[in-house]
């Protein structure tokens, strides 16, 4: 736990931080499609869908096999499955309904309910609102149902879903609230504001790359080590 919490504050203090050290040029540098960032949430993503792909093997939960899918569909979505490092064409069909004209799903304009890169995205599909959905649900709620509902506890048991201490939805709320603070704070900087939600991603990332550690580094059943006092 305790290496955990570090590498998320290094990782946390560094990216948030260069919102306050640099210029908005060398932050537009940062934060743009293919920059710096934005391979490091890629590759976070990557990295948790190959260990999580290990703890499948060894578990045979179903739970992990899904996230596993969905960290690799989210590095191909970040990165655009590659296109802008093979260098192919959007097809002119996707071309049409996707607002940042990409070879991806996220960015299709039924789905960021604007023809631009808009921030006032409401469409409930939004990728962006469907992942803090998951991780509420997920790091938080479940949690909790664990640790004080009975019923509930032996139906999550029975259905092999391994529970997470809470803390670490302490750690996706934090994040969560220092972007929303991003909102407020560089309310006139429309440069650095363009660049908060790509390090919100690149902390999710991150701390499903921590996740899926924290299940490797189990030595026993994570469902069976995994008690209400453990939370």
């Amino acid at each position: 736990m305790r290496s955990i919490i570090i590498i998320f504050s290094l990782v946390f203090i560094v990216l948030y931080g260069v919102f306050f050290t640099l210029d908005a040029l060398a932050l537009q540098h940062l934060t743009q499609e293919d920059g710096v960032i934005e391979w490091f949430g890629a590759l976070c993503f990557l990295a948790a869908c190959v260990l999580l792909f290990r703890v499948f093997y060894r578990t045979k939960y179903a739970f992990i096999l899904l996230l596993g899918i969905a960290c690799f569909f989210a590095f191909g979505e970040e990165i655009s499955w590659g296109q802008r490092i093979i260098g192919f064409k959007t097809p002119e069909s996707i071309e049409k309904i996707n607002a940042q004209k990409e070879f991806n799903i996220h960015n299709l304009k039924w789905i960021q309910h604007k023809d631009t890169i808009g921030m006032d995205m409401k469409s409930i599909l939004n990728f962006n609102r469907l992942f803090i959905i998951f991780w509420i649900s997920y790091c938080v709620i479940l949690p909790i149902v664990f640790k004080y509902g009975t019923y509930a506890r032996s139906i999550i048991l029975r259905l092999k879903i391994p529970v997470l201490p809470i803390w670490f939805g302490v750690l996706f709320f934090i994040n969560e609230i220092t972007c929303k603070y991003l909102d407020w704070y560089l309310d006139n900087k429309w440069l650095q504001r363009l660049g908060e939600n790509e390090v919100k991603e690149a902390i999710w990332g991150l701390l499903i790359l921590l996740i899926s550690i924290y299940w490797t580094k189990k030595k026993k059943s994570m469902i069976g080590c995994n008690t209400p006092n453990d939370l």
